[in-house]
């Protein structure tokens, strides 16, 4: 078996450096972000930096590809970036969010492709409103199958996410916070840089589970309040992706 090729990413960031850079690997952060950065804090994580809070951000990526078969596996740690202290209008306290990823795909008779990732997330507040630490842990579970012949391709994707497991500050599981979503998208290639496409989704909530569409794997600033809370949703799509 011929070795092609192994790939090792390693960023660091402490307050300054380019966070953009970090964005390809977990992407724990979330909705997080975009809530404190009404505060002053610094320019590159958006989190407060004030009451000794020293934000700061760790990420590796390590890749290894031969032949039909692909493999990754990533992992980001966040110092004090508050993402439970912002969920839950609590001050601010120290904490420490973690995150790994592994994914693999292999690729069959050149038209059938396998793949799946696992990830496990988990954020930890020091303090939660004087009531002590709060920590949150989630797995979450993808698979994919893609089939190309000539122009065409067509793919089924199926996603799991896991219970809510909560614990510490009065809090404890979520019950029926599972979800699901599956996907199925047929593309058509005008030419090699040229496709278009058109593909459905439907996302299945229980009861206590949150998810939508876009990019916001904490939920809202309303918690377990969310009018969103169980609700099923279903989206259809249809568009063109150029390769300049």
């Amino acid at each position: 078996m011929k070795l092609r090729r192994i790939t090792l990413v390693v960023m660091g960031l402490a307050g300054a450096p380019a966070i953009a850079a970090a964005q390809s690997t977990v992407q724990i952060y979330g909705t997080a972000n975009g809530a404190a950065g009404a505060q002053q804090g610094s320019a590159t994580t958006g989190v407060a930096e004030g009451n000794g809070l020293k934000p700061s951000l760790f990420s590796a990526m390590a890749a290894y590809e031969t032949g039909p078969l692909y493999a990754t596996l990533a992992y980001e740690h966040h110092k004090d970036f508050q993402p439970l202290n912002t969920l839950l209008a609590a001050p601010a306290s120290n904490g420490k969010d973690e995150a790994w990823k592994a994914g693999v795909s292999y690729r069959l008779m050149d038209r059938f492709t396998l793949g799946g990732i696992y990830e496990r997330l988990q954020y930890r507040a020091e303090d939660i409103n004087g009531l002590g630490a709060l920590e949150r842990k989630v797995n979450n579970l993808y698979l994919v199958g893609k089939y190309e012949t000539g122009p065409h391709s067509a793919a089924l994707a199926y996603g799991w996410k896991g219970d809510e497991k909560l614990s510490g500050a009065g809090f404890s599981d979520l019950p029926d916070s599972k979800a699901h979503q599956i996907t199925a998208r047929y593309a058509y290639g005008l030419s090699k840089r040229t496709q278009l496409y058109a593909l459905a989704t439907r996302i299945t909530n229980g009861s206590n589970a949150f998810q939508e569409f876009g990019y916001a794997p904490i939920t809202s600033m309303t918690l377990f309040r969310d009018p969103s809370r169980g609700a099923d949703s279903t989206g259809f799509g249809l568009g063109m992706i150029h390769s300049f």
